[in-house]
């Protein structure tokens, strides 16, 4: 499954900022197999040090299966080790691959940071 932008290629980058509650995960231009590992290593960053995580794909401009695949690990490891993980879908092409392939029903997807941010907040209220 391929689902790209228009135009030239936009580095991949991948950051981890700790904010209170959680970790965000923020990737941004192309999540594909040569990239997925930096994603993989934030995520797991993340879920070993016991913290919520959003992953923040606003930015992407290309995203493929190997991609929606490590989302979907990560989420079923967070929820193993009941922790949270919200995913904000990037506009277009890449976004509409998390509907497509049915993702939409399997992992919360939310249209900003900030509401992300509050459904991890509202579930770490609801585990203490």
């Amino acid at each position: 499954m391929l689902a790209g932008g228009s135009g030239g290629v936009i580095p991949f980058r991948c950051e981890a900022t700790e904010v209170p509650g959680a970790t965000v995960v923020r990737a941004t231009g192309e999540l594909e197999l040569a990239t997925v590992g930096d994603l993989e290593k934030a995520l797991d960053a993340a879920v070993r040090a016991g913290r919520h995580v959003a992953v923040d794909l606003s930015e992407l401009s290309y995203l493929d299966s190997t991609g929606l695949r490590a989302l979907i690990t990560y989420s079923q490891l967070c929820h193993a080790q009941r922790l949270r993980l919200a995913v904000v879908t990037p506009a277009g092409a890449p976004g509409k691959l998390f509907r497509t392939s049915g993702l939409d029903r399997r992992l919360p997807l939310f249209d900003s940071l900030d509401a992300a941010l509050q459904f991890l907040r509202e579930g770490s209220a609801s585990s203490q």
